[in-house]
């Protein structure tokens, strides 16, 4: 087994080689436009810039991930964005839910019951939808 050094020495090679060729990948020009533009609207065909295909298997594959699904993904760092930015948004102690208006009865009920202090830990509470958690943002920023 290979000692611990070189396994994270390896990983950070592997994922240094899949940002390096999917920026690549991004850029490079291609007649439907970048090759990226080409994969994302061909996925069953298997074509690539000669030099790709020289990669390993792990290498090509990661690539191929990040490029076919990027649309996903960016979606989903946004949404751990949004999710950051709601931990930094307090609710006081003394915070009276009972004068929100437009909350429903169950998302009250609940957020009297556990008293999040941050609109992050409101999002995480079962029960909870996202319009209440907007109604109630409205109502802290009014405060």
């Amino acid at each position: 087994m290979a000692p611990p050094q070189d396994r994270l020495s390896r990983m950070q090679e592997k994922v240094r080689l899949i940002k390096r060729w999917v920026h690549e990948i991004e850029n490079l020009k291609h007649r439907d436009g970048t090759w990226a533009d080409h994969i994302r609207k061909n996925p069953t065909n298997h074509e690539t810039p000669n030099d790709f295909e020289q990669l390993p298997t792990t290498i090509r594959e990661g690539v191929l991930y990040f490029i076919r699904y990027k649309g996903y993904l960016d979606r989903e760092h946004k949404l751990i964005q949004r999710l950051q930015q709601a931990e930094k948004i307090k609710i006081p102690v003394d915070f009276n839910y009972d004068s929100v208006k437009g909350l429903r009865s169950e998302s009250l009920s609940k957020l009297k019951d556990v008293r999040p202090t941050n609109l992050g830990q409101a999002s995480r509470i079962s029960g909870v939808n996202p319009t209440d958690l907007t109604i109630l943002m409205l109502a802290l920023n009014k405060r």
